[in-house]
């Protein structure tokens, strides 16, 4: 018995272009793409929150093992607590150690939030007498944070960098006796909100006057800018979530399915064209 083949069908059309060139094309739609992997770990922490997604195993020969739910809560927490320190496109973060659940919780954080990493094999850190390779690797990357599994295996190859540079310290373990500055990526995390203080505070950004006066201008502009009413658009109203490609509000050809939209978001649509005022944001001329 033959296996079903794990390839699409071929369809191909063929066009002969007027100087000889051949041009192929797939018949197949491309699929909407996720946006960074961390966009794969929502969808998975939402359908099967206590599936594992890394494990490894423990000073006692155990298991330690992270879900998609815990990592997503991880990424959340430490991506923000990244930016309020200094990370971004030109300050990297620096990863000087093995692979480990936080050498992956870490790095996806910062992927999260468009910051490189760049992880450095161990061999230039632990095995180097003089770490000629890795000052000059280091110094070119300019990293905002370091990190190492562990603090007392590393030391030698942080006093090497640390002075050349500004760079923040995160470590998985420190003991008691370490001179070098650091923070525990078990502490690098911003203050966690509850769900009502996040919409309590993005409904005060929302409200803010200078937030609705960009929104009015950009309203009357695009009137300003279009020859037919069809492009008349008199009124705005934020969404508190975007169009999801999981109910059905964007297609498979990443356009916009209006019916969708309109049934999913009926009390959107009422307020929009509804007497209350502050459900909407009028045109205002710039």
């Amino acid at each position: 018995m033959s296996l079903p083949s794990p390839f699409a069908t071929p369809k191909v059309v063929r066009r002969d272009g007027p100087d000889g060139t051949i041009y192929l094309d797939s018949c197949y739609d491309l699929p909407i793409s996720a946006r960074c992997p961390v966009d794969w770990f929502t969808h998975w922490a939402e359908i099967r929150p206590d599936t594992v997604f890394v494990a490894e195993r423990d000073l006692a020969g155990g298991w330690s093992n992270l879900t998609y739910s815990d990592l997503l809560l991880h990424i959340l927490g430490i991506s923000g607590w990244l930016l309020e320190n200094g990370a971004r496109s030109d300050h990297p973060v620096v990863i000087l150690s093995e692979n480990s659940i936080d050498h992956a919780v870490l790095a996806f954080s910062a992927i999260f939030t468009h910051v490189p990493v760049a992880t450095i094999p161990t061999a230039y850190s632990l095995l180097s007498s003089d770490d000629a390779k890795l000052i000059p690797m280091v110094e070119f990357l300019d990293p905002a944070l370091i990190f190492v599994s562990d603090l007392g295996t590393y030391a030698a190859a942080l006093n090497a960098v640390q002075s050349l540079l500004n760079a923040q310290i995160l470590t998985s373990a420190a003991d008691d006796a370490t001179t070098i500055n650091h923070t525990l990526l078990a502490d690098a995390t911003l203050p966690e909100a509850s769900s009502e203080d996040a919409a309590a505070a993005l409904a005060d950004v929302l409200a803010h006057p200078d937030t609705t006066c960009q929104i009015a201008k950009g309203v009357a502009a695009l009137k300003a800018s279009g020859g037919g009413s069809s492009r008349y658009a008199p009124r705005a109203r934020f969404l508190m979530a975007p169009p999801s490609p999981d109910r059905g509000e964007i297609t498979n050809k990443a356009c916009l399915n209006q019916h969708q939209c309109l049934s999913d978001r009926a009390d959107d649509i009422n307020a929009l064209y509804g007497d209350d005022p502050t459900a909407y944001i009028a045109e205002r001329m710039p």
